[in-house]
């Protein structure tokens, strides 16, 4: 029961350290803590533990990515798969994952952590306001010239049912969106970044970042 509550309620991670060695070296201890139980979980034959530890390693491995600021569309995806892995365990499986994102987007270089906050989100002001039915979100890619888009989309009607189908302005972002939004437009530029929609098919979040980062 400790190791489930561990598992499926993340610390801040800006609490983890602000110095690149800082974070480097907490990354490895929770990565460290995470794979120890995993073995101990193996060797008990306890598969259920050792799923949510595994995810529970990636998870942290890819959110702390050593420090470093930048990362790959691919690490990214890694790291809202096991996000969503536990998020799924703590809910009963009560949602569905879709994904489908080019392979040729997987060594874009982007900013670290973007995924996850939006991923979080959707499930807590979309999936988790279903009344009835299975929660769908779907993530997928949209490939200009010489951009990008990821598209974040879930099937709940909170936002809907409250401000009806639009765009939303940025400043009804939430923490996390605004943050997202700001580390992207400081890695490039203004028509780079977050924009959320609603409708009656539910919410979408889509982010667009260019093929290089200079």
């Amino acid at each position: 029961m400790i190791l489930f509550c561990v598992a499926t309620n993340f610390p801040e991670l800006k609490t983890l350290g602000n110095s690149s060695s800082t974070r480097k070296n907490n990354s490895s201890l929770l990565v460290q803590h995470a794979v120890n139980y995993n073995w101990i979980a193996i060797e008990n034959n306890q598969t259920k533990i050792s799923h949510i530890t595994n995810n529970l390693a990636t998870y942290y491995r890819t959110a702390l990515n050593h420090g470093k600021d930048l990362s790959t569309l691919g690490i990214e995806l890694d790291n809202i798969k096991s996000y969503i892995a536990l998020q799924q365990i703590a809910r009963d499986e009560s949602f569905d994952v879709v994904y489908d994102v080019s392979p040729s987007l997987l060594q874009c270089i982007v900013p670290n952590f973007i995924l996850q906050p939006i991923i979080e989100n959707a499930i807590e002001h979309g999936i988790d306001t279903l009344r009835e039915g299975n929660g769908v979100i779907v993530i997928k890619s949209e490939v200009h010239e010489s951009k990008y888009n990821i598209c974040i989309s879930d099937n709940g009607k909170e936002l809907y049912e409250k401000y009806g189908g639009s765009e939303f302005a940025k400043s009804m972002y939430g923490y996390g969106l605004r943050n997202v939004n700001e580390r992207i437009r400081l890695k490039t530029n203004f028509n780079y970044g977050i924009r959320l929609y609603s409708s009656s098919d539910g919410t979408k979040a889509v982010l667009t970042l260019p093929n290089y980062l200079p």
